[in-house]
């Protein structure tokens, strides 16, 4: 299985308290639930939102994610492509026919993007998607834009 790494650069001159500072999503945001295998991520990703607003939920793998995503009420989703136990296309699939509200409102992530299904996937599902390492900004615009997607 291939890994893939995201850093993120701080600026060694920023305020002290900054580094103690804890993040608080809005209790009435809408929640993301965030499916990476990769811990590191996981957490980057949940701040970022956390601290654009958004509640979040975290899964590391298919099984684990499908089942929270029945389980819990989510607007959007954050899905690593490469998963320990399958990948995420298998999942979109599934939520696709069990929670067909979640599907439109995913953003796919993922740290390589070498295969031929999963780009003919990508192009015919039309969800965004992002290269490890990824601009956060750019990662909250584009999960604000799919929370935004009117379910039809």
């Amino acid at each position: 299985m291939k890994s893939s790494a995201l850093a993120a650069v701080i600026p060694w001159d920023a305020p002290r308290e900054t580094a103690h500072h804890i993040v608080r999503p809005d209790p009435a945001g809408p929640r993301i639930l965030v499916v990476d295998d990769d811990e590191a991520v996981q957490d980057l990703v949940t701040q970022t939102l956390a601290a654009a607003g958004f509640r979040t939920g975290t899964a590391g793998s298919m099984q684990d994610a499908q089942e929270r995503a029945l389980d819990e009420d989510y607007s959007g989703m954050v899905l690593d492509l490469i998963l320990p136990d399958s990948n995420g296309l298998t999942l979109y699939r599934r939520l696709q026919r069990l929670r067909p509200q979640l599907a439109p409102r995913t953003v796919f992530i993922t740290g390589m993007l070498d295969d031929e299904e999963i780009g003919r996937f990508l192009k015919r599902v039309g969800n965004p998607l992002l290269l490890k390492p990824f601009d956060l900004d750019e990662l909250v615009e584009r999960v604000r834009r799919v929370v935004s997607t009117p379910f039809v």
